[in-house]
């Protein structure tokens, strides 16, 4: 009777034991799983070099020192999870540091862009719009995958008679023409202001503000060439087509603010990444295809730029502070349990569905995200405060920036009599 109840205590804890190395096992895995999905979006990452470029064979020390970090993380991992004193919560949470550190990091990015270098651009210089530009011809697949019909057919080169970059295409013999300059930023921020005066320049042709192409047009595999008709040829045909030398004077731009921090499709495109976020955005796109744009944002006090963006696109219903400090609240919430499962730029980049955008106020983050694809002295900075002051002295910064008015006496004559009536 003993020895029964002892076999049958055996087979109990046998049993038990064999449960408990199964489960270790599968625990085992599947950190592995993560920790390489892990480290192979971050090569990715580190495979954009300061300069926006890439690199088409990375380092074989960054590779090797990169996954050395990680199995020693697995090993503490297994023996944590040994001890019984780990859950998937911490897993989750532990890949918020790098996300963190990385942008901490860039803080002394902006001084190291300006010199610009890039072994894949033949010309990165402010001066280089007008000029032969080389454009690379690798593009990882990834980033591919983003937009396939743009960076399956973007220009080669473009034409050095045409300062605003234009080109034209081997299969229309026809001129294609793109964008010298965005004026990014987000909603209620004075972009539209903004966008009227700088058209009023002599050397600007008018274009549509706000086409929203780049990220929501294009999605999820529009051509090039539909942008370029719609928007920007035309406008550039027009004003040479009886002069020709201002093919090396006029120049047009794209005014849609939200290309600045709306990348929402991304989790369509690379649902392996979701809790990570997206391995490339928009300005990847837009920075394979016009390394030497000239990127215009425009910030506003985040608070009332939350309160006017919730008056203006306000849903069904009535508007009070009451209920405004309600909703911000929720999605205030709502973020921060989203921090718990994901990344900072995978929650960042997922703001649909929201009563009020409480995302879009992530300046920091999305405009570091710019600097790591474009060199510093490609980007200038304005405040809505700031240019409700005294709009009449940084306009002519704003056109120096975009290098227009430099010798054309219309310049002078525009400068004498509008910027006279601000």
């Amino acid at each position: 009777m003993l020895q029964n109840h002892i076999r049958s205590a055996f087979s109990t804890v046998l049993v038990i034991c064999t449960f408990l190395i199964i489960f270790i096992l599968i625990k085992q895995k599947s950190f592995l799983k993560e920790e390489r999905e892990y480290a192979h979006f971050q090569l990715k990452r580190k495979n954009i070099c300061v300069d926006g470029s890439y690199y088409s064979n990375p380092p074989s020390h960054r590779v090797l020192s990169h996954t050395r970090d990680k199995v020693e993380r697995n090993k503490m991992k297994m023996s944590t999870l040994q001890a019984g004193a780990i859950d998937r919560f911490s897993s989750d949470t532990e890949r918020l540091i790098p996300s963190s550190q990385r942008f901490l990091q860039l803080e002394t990015r902006p001084s190291q862009l300006t010199n610009n270098s890039s072994p894949r651009f033949l010309n990165n210089s402010a001066n280089s719009a007008s000029e032969n530009v080389s454009i690379p011809v690798m593009v990882p697949d990834d980033l591919r995958r983003l937009r396939p019909r743009i960076l399956n057919d973007f220009p080669s080169k473009f034409l050095p008679s045409y300062k605003n970059p234009c080109y034209i295409k081997s299969t229309d013999k026809k001129l294609h023409c793109l964008p010298y300059f965005f004026l990014l930023g987000t909603p209620k921020s004075g972009t539209t202001d903004i966008w009227s005066k700088i058209q009023a320049h002599p050397e600007i042709v008018a274009a549509a503000k706000e086409p929203h192409w780049w990220t929501r047009q294009s999605y999820p595999s529009a051509p090039l060439e539909a942008y370029e008709k719609m928007y920007m040829t035309y406008p550039i045909v027009k004003h040479t087509r009886t002069d020709s030398k201002k093919k090396q004077l006029v120049i047009t731009g794209d005014g849609s603010a939200c290309t600045f921090w709306d990348n929402q499709n991304w989790k369509h495109i690379y649902p392996e990444y979701d809790k990570i976020g997206p391995p490339y955005i928009m300005a990847d796109v837009i920075r394979t295809v016009l390394p030497n744009a000239k990127l215009l944002v425009s910030f506003r006090d985040p608070t009332h730029r939350l309160y006017s963006d919730y008056i203006f696109f306000k849903a069904t219903g009535t508007t009070s502070p009451e209920d405004f400090h309600k909703k911000v609240v929720r999605e205030i919430n709502q973020f921060s349990s989203c921090l718990t499962k994901r990344s900072l730029e995978a929650c960042a980049y997922s703001c649909k569905g929201q009563t009020v955008r409480l995302n879009i106020g992530l300046y920091s983050l999305y405009l570091r995200d710019w600097l790591k694809r474009y060199p510093r002295d490609q980007l200038m900075a304005l405040k809505l405060e700031e240019w409700h002051a005294r709009c009449t002295q940084l306009l002519p910064e704003i056109f120096q920036f975009l290098e227009v008015c430099k010798n054309s006496e219309s310049c002078l004559h525009f400068h004498l009599t509008y910027l006279a009536t601000l």
